[in-house]
């Protein structure tokens, strides 16, 4: 009696056991893939931005940023290449300006009114350059205990995507800093409004509401 009862026992301690070790390799799994994703986050940190020949706000990544899609009407065939992800501006590129893309407004013609995307270039001394890029590789602003400030602007043209542009035209994206809004940091801000704006254009991106034809008289 008291070996079947023994027997009973292992057998009960068994699948205690497997659950056990189960438990064990869930444990290291999750730390080995929390572990893979922080060192994800750490590349993309680090990684480099790719110098290309123009900034461009109607980029695929740009316009996507933003909720938008250029319309197949403004679309031409290798005008807008897709834009190199975001990164770290590289030692080797010195800019002199930046060019701000902002959505939210509208202009309107006779096809109707079209969403647009404004591009403003900004440029200032070298000071003013290096405060910006000071800024930008500052860390992201803390967020509020309840995850979203109470004072966030719902208004689309607080989102910018930002391209920094060297004597010869070309540009980076750089990663830009933002606070629990979305929008960029303060100190971004400031380094931007520091800079004197010397260009400004809107680009149609897609039509919102179609012309009403004019009615036609009897």
């Amino acid at each position: 009696m008291d070996r079947g009862r023994g027997r009973a026992q292992r057998g009960a301690a068994r699948p205690v056991a497997l659950i056990g070790a189960g438990l064990g390799i869930g444990t290291v799994l999750l730390v080995l893939v929390l572990g893979q994703r922080s060192d994800d986050d750490a590349l993309r940190s680090t990684r480099s931005a790719e110098v290309v020949p123009a900034a461009d706000c109607l980029a695929p990544e740009v316009l996507d940023a933003f909720g938008l899609r250029l319309d197949a009407v403004l679309a031409t065939a290798g005008a807008h290449e897709p834009a190199p992800a975001a990164g770290r501006v590289p030692s080797s590129f010195s800019p002199v300006g930046a060019v701000v893309c902002q959505a939210g407004g509208t202009l309107r013609d006779g096809s109707g009114t079209w969403s647009v995307v404004t591009a403003t270039t900004r440029e200032g001394t070298a000071t003013a350059i290096a405060a910006l890029q000071a800024a930008l590789e500052g860390a992201p602003a803390p967020v509020a205990p309840s995850g979203r400030p109470s004072t966030c602007s719902t208004s689309p043209a607080d989102r910018v995507e930002l391209w920094l542009v060297d004597s010869m035209g070309r540009a980076v994206r750089p990663q830009t800093p933002t606070d629990g809004c979305g929008r960029p940091t303060e100190a971004v801000r400031h380094a931007l409004d520091a800079l004197t704006v010397t260009d400004q254009s809107d680009a149609p991106v897609s039509l919102v509401a179609p012309a009403t034809p004019a009615p036609t008289g009897r």
